[in-house]
Parts: structure tokens; sequence; C-alpha cells
């Protein structure tokens, strides 16, 4: 007789939060792969997105993943998807959640921007909010932000019900080649909702 092994699907995502009273927004910052910051410039950059949030009264999830030693570093299209299922920590009633969140905005390490302007402030609730600028180390590719409200968590829904049914991957691999998957995700998505697509305005 053989068993069938129930595999976890999701990324092992270990969350470092700083929770405050009465906030009902947060930023995820995705520290893990090509969106971390090299050792030497992350203290001064989780700095600043402290600053960023205590400024604001935002709450502070910073998202990472294990290293395994041995293990072949995954690339970056890889890096994209495990981006695009922390909807898993989003999403009310998940088991990840920490809490029910009126907005989030999700930032990679290496994105900077004026901490005394607030992402948020901009962005229609009924809207996404996206930047992208190139990495403030001067690195490879260009770091992304995004903000969207509670109305549109839908969004991260979708691909966590594609990685259970085992599309996610390919549907990632047919998009075009030299650009962020994760912003085309978060495009086509939109554009299936029919949601605005704003620019997030961040001086700095």
């Amino acid at each position: 007789f053989f068993e069938k092994a129930n595999m976890p699907l999701l990324p092992p995502f270990k969350t470092t939060s700083r929770l405050r009273p009465g906030a009902t927004e947060a930023l995820f910052v995705i520290s893990f792969g090509s969106f971390r910051c090299p050792a030497e410039h992350q203290p001064k950059q989780r700095s600043f997105f402290e600053h960023l949030c205590d400024f604001h009264n935002i709450d502070l999830v910073t998202v990472t993943l294990p290293h395994f030693a041995g293990l072949p570093q995954p690339s970056r299209h890889c890096w994209q998807q495990h981006k695009l299922t922390i909807g898993s920590l989003i999403i009310e009633g998940q088991e990840g959640a920490a809490k029910d969140w009126a907005r989030v905005c999700i930032v990679d390490e290496t994105f900077r921007c004026d901490p005394m302007h607030s992402p948020f402030t901009a962005v229609p609730v009924e809207s996404i909010g996206m930047a992208l600028r190139d990495t403030f180390d001067g690195g490879t590719g260009q770091a992304t932000m995004v903000v969207l409200s509670r109305a549109l968590f839908g969004l991260f829904r979708r691909p966590l019900e594609e990685l259970t049914a085992g599309s996610l991957w390919i549907r990632m691999q047919a998009m075009e080649d030299g650009q962020d998957r994760f912003v085309q995700y978060i495009t086509e998505e939109a554009q299936r909702m029919e949601v605005t697509i704003v620019p997030i305005s961040c001086s700095g």
C-alpha cells in the first residue's frame, strides 16, 4: 500500500511583525531572494521602513524565507511567484494573516522613498497603487511597491488558487521576458477586474 503525502505548496514564510494599536494599514517588506538588500545595507534600510511606519502609524511586517545550505538558489521568476503567494499572509481568515487590515502596501526591501510621505496617501481605495524604481543600491532590475485595499485583496486569492491547481508557474512562464512578472500578474488581474492602476508618488 502507498500512502499519499500532503506536501505544503506555500513557501515557508517567516514574518517579523511590529503591530500598532489602532493601525489599519500594513507595510509588507519583502526581504528574500532578489528583493532582499545586501547584508551591508540591510540594517539601514530596515531602520528606514521602521521610521516610515512609526511616523504614519502603520503596521510593519517583514517577510523572509529560510535559506537551506547546499540547495541551489531559485530563479528570479521563482522569487516573483513566491511574492505573489504572500496573499496567504494578508487575506483575513488565512492561517498566516495576523490582522484584518483596511489597506496593505507590498514593497521590496531594496525600494527607497521619502519616509515622511505615506505610500497610501494618494491611492484611492478603489484603485491599485504601483511604483517601480531602480534599486537604491544600484543593483540590477527594479524595486516595486504595490498598494491595495481590503476590497481588492481577492486579487491575491487567485494566485493561491492557481498554485493549488498547478497552473501558476505555467501562467508566469508565458509572461513577457525581461519584465517583472509579479508586476505583470498584478496588471493582468487589475485589467480583468476593471480596476485602475495609479502611480504612487514617492519622492526621495
